[in-house]
């Protein structure tokens, strides 16, 4: 099972930073396989050469251009997930250091969703991609703060 995780960003190469070194409570998980998706809108405060810098750690795809707002950039990091199911990992955000619990639990439960496997408590999800309704979903996922 592969997971994608996807992380939208706008001139925060701190939260980028944070948020990568986060990664490794998942990789140390042998059982599971991501990848990292990076959305970024086009910063200039050295996020882009950043990512470049990584070559490809935890299976890293990146993008880094001008967008039409975060649902837009959602919606880029939903089209290039391969993985069946997603999570919304956004600059700054860090994943517990429980985090490969959250996802063993998604291959013994019947739902779609498990919530929360963040740590700085934002709401997070990880959703089945073949069952999520990108245009839908994505502008109300993220306006319950």
């Amino acid at each position: 099972m592969l997971l994608s995780i996807i992380t939208v960003a706008f001139r925060n190469l701190e939260g980028i930073v944070k948020t990568h070194a986060s990664l490794a409570h998942l990789a140390q998980a042998d059982d599971i396989s991501f990848e990292w998706i990076v959305v970024d809108g086009g910063s200039n405060d050295g996020t882009r050469e950043y990512l470049e810098n990584l070559n490809g750690i935890y299976n890293l795809h990146f993008v880094s251009e001008p967008d039409n707002g975060i649902y837009d950039a959602m919606n880029k990091g939903i089209e290039m997930a391969q993985g069946k199911f997603a999570l919304f990992l956004n600059s700054g955000d860090i994943f517990h250091q429980d985090a490969a619990y959250f996802v063993r639990k998604l291959k013994v439960q019947k739902d779609n969703v498990v919530q929360n496997p963040a740590a700085n408590g934002s709401a997070s999800a990880i959703i089945a991609v073949d069952h999520f309704d990108h245009r839908r979903c994505a502008a109300g996922f993220w306006r319950r703060a």
